[in-house]
């Protein structure tokens, strides 16, 4: 009997041992960068498990840093805008990225209160990108929407009220960062990883580490007919509505800023050409006219009652950069701006900045107002067919990837 009772305390020994050990281990690799209380370069510096798991990091990186600048955002700002680049004002330091792949304008929104409850940032650099106020005729959305699940990590409720709920998913997440098999898996990929950093404290994301294996095996010209062809079912019949949550989203966080002093600017991104071209063909170019012009109309009524200035600039448009020639499909050539149609590189990320910060006059973007928008717009069905003349070759390339899937009207 007593021999049956040591084995016993022998083995709850062990385990409680080994659970100690693991959650110490994982306490100090951080997978996630949830806890940051050390950094071994090349050690615990790649957060691999981070890079799988981006909102659920950044909604708890977000406290640990008082950011001036405010990033917020899709996927499409998570890898492209840097919170260091040197484009940035110095007195627009530090800034975080808090630019979430996958996330609604009302995400966005739902995280600005978050970091915002903390402290408030002086700037809000947000990403609006047409996907994401596309809305089906058919299927009417109230807004706010339902509470999803993230918001229960969130220190405030919708209304700023604090969110009693929080504690309680708060010890679950640490509890599952630091005891759980998968925080341990996620911490010998770190260590693995070496310098190869898929998510550092400033919230940016690494495109190589997301796009850069696939586009050096497969080539560019692959990866933007796979991203392409993903898209060619995905938005039909869908419309942009002034009404729909995005729009209204939209405004809250207009309201949000000018109620905190927040400088903020509104960024169209400039997806690639073949962008454009995917949404003509879908039907949707008119839709995307109309957005920015639905864009520019809200914000200038905005202004006009509020008394403040909130810049609307367009990078989503052909020009020199977002034209760049895609790669034949035999080619490996890297391309310098994009890594596929949607997601650009952090090289023009800089070139964005410069220009909202510089005005460098690059000829890559447009601050939109209603003085200039119908000029602008005509201007840009001046570049859609200059582009449709003079790269016959690319719109080649263009029409094979239409053509082996259909989908779309010709």
């Amino acid at each position: 009997m007593q021999r049956e009772v040591n084995y016993t305390g022998w083995v709850i020994s062990a385990c409680l041992i080994v659970l100690l050990a693991s959650g110490i281990f994982n306490l100090i690799i951080d997978p996630y960068n949830i806890i940051q209380i050390v950094t071994l370069p090349g050690i615990n510096t790649s957060k691999a498990g981070a890079g799988d798991r981006i909102a659920f990091a950044k909604t708890y990186m977000a406290n640990k840093i008082v950011a001036k600048t405010m990033i917020v955002g899709s996927s499409k700002f998570d890898i492209g805008i840097d919170p260091d680049s040197l484009y940035l004002p110095e007195s627009n330091k530090p800034a975080f990225n808090f630019a979430v792949p996958g996330s609604s304008v009302y995400d966005q929104y739902r995280y600005l209160q978050h970091a915002g409850s903390k402290a408030k940032p002086n700037y809000l650099v947000m990403e609006i990108g047409f996907g994401a106020f596309l809305t089906s005729p058919d299927k009417p959305e109230n807004y706010p929407p339902s509470t999803h699940g993230f918001e229960d990590r969130l220190l405030v409720n919708y209304d700023g009220s604090m969110n009693n709920d929080r504690l309680l998913q708060q010890l679950k997440d640490y509890s599952a960062a630091l005891l759980s098999n998968t925080a341990t898996y996620d911490s010998f990929r770190t260590m693995l990883a070496g310098k190869s950093v898929w998510l550092d404290k400033s919230g940016l994301s690494s495109g190589w580490l997301r796009f850069g294996s696939e586009v050096r095996n497969k080539g560019y010209f692959s990866v933007f007919r796979d991203t392409l062809r993903k898209q060619m079912t995905a938005n039909p019949g869908k419309i942009i509505d002034n009404e729909s949550p995005a729009f209204k989203a939209l405004d809250d966080i207009m309201q949000y800023s000018k109620d905190n002093n927040i400088n903020l600017v509104l960024v169209m991104p400039p997806y690639h050409a073949y962008q454009y071209e995917l949404w003509t063909a879908m039907n949707l170019w008119e839709e995307l006219e109309n957005w920015k012009q639905l864009i520019v109309d809200r914000v200038s009524s905005f202004e006009s009652s509020m008394s403040i200035s909130v810049p609307v600039w367009d990078f989503a448009y052909y020009n020199n950069i977002t034209t760049e020639n895609v790669p034949l499909p035999s080619d490996k050539t890297a391309m310098k701006w994009y890594w596929e149609p949607l997601h650009f590189k952090r090289s023009l990320g800089d070139v964005i900045l410069k220009e909202i910060y510089s005005q460098s006059g690059a000829g890559v973007g447009v601050r939109l107002s209603p003085d200039n928008i119908a000029q602008h717009l005509k201007r840009v069905r001046q570049l859609k067919e200059k582009y449709k003349n003079e790269n016959t070759d690319q719109l080649l390339l263009f029409k094979e990837i239409l053509g082996a899937y259909h989908c779309c009207p010709s």
